[in-house]
């Protein structure tokens, strides 16, 4: 049962179209803030650059990983952006994100959820992550009925051992407010 908290980020579970397929996007050069694999991320309101997403509010979409050219001319894939990572000059950091809103991704929630819960919204939590492993630890929030927010709640993760009302329940979510689709509805 999903009796523990082990957050694991957003993780891609399925396209109703079959197919998951990240976009290229820019990572501003030396971007502060590291970025983790299942981490939600934002359009930069000036330079078409992602950074973290906020913990309310439209996002783009999940980030999966990035590629970019290191400060001694060493050319990088990593499954995460370090925060203040040196590039080389005249480079350009690579971030590939699912933005496709009717992805359905799985996260563990920070309580329980339950049947009832099923088409409510509910926002993320704190963005974190693991430099060990490049994965990202955010969660998602309590459910808060039809009140908008970032993801919908649509089902529960496919796990053998998670079900309905366990203390921190793995759910199924979609994005419903996205920066680049008009995607943005209130829920059930």
């Amino acid at each position: 049962m999903s009796a523990v908290s082990a957050p694991f980020g957003f993780r891609a579970a399925y396209n109703p179209s079959g197919v998951i397929r990240p976009r290229k996007y820019t990572i501003a050069g030396g971007y502060n803030t590291a970025i983790y694999a299942g981490n939600p991320v934002m359009l930069e309101g000036t330079g078409g650059t992602i950074t973290v997403g906020g913990t309310t509010g439209d996002l783009l979409g999940i980030f999966v990983g990035c590629e970019y050219i290191d400060a001694s001319g060493k050319p990088t894939v990593s499954n995460f952006w370090p925060a203040s990572q040196a590039i080389y000059s005249g480079s350009v950091p690579v971030a590939y994100v699912i933005d496709d809103y009717t992805t359905v991704f799985e996260v563990q929630n920070v309580g329980s959820v339950t049947q009832a819960n099923i088409g409510e919204e509910a926002n993320t939590t704190a963005l974190s992550g693991s430099a060990a492993t490049g994965l990202a630890t955010t969660t998602l929030a309590a459910p808060n009925g039809t009140t908008q927010s970032q993801w919908r709640i649509i089902g529960f993760g496919q796990q053998i051992d998670n079900v309905a009302g366990d203390a921190f329940t793995i759910v199924q979510v979609t994005l419903a407010q996205s920066q680049i689709a008009f995607a943005n509805k209130v829920g059930v």
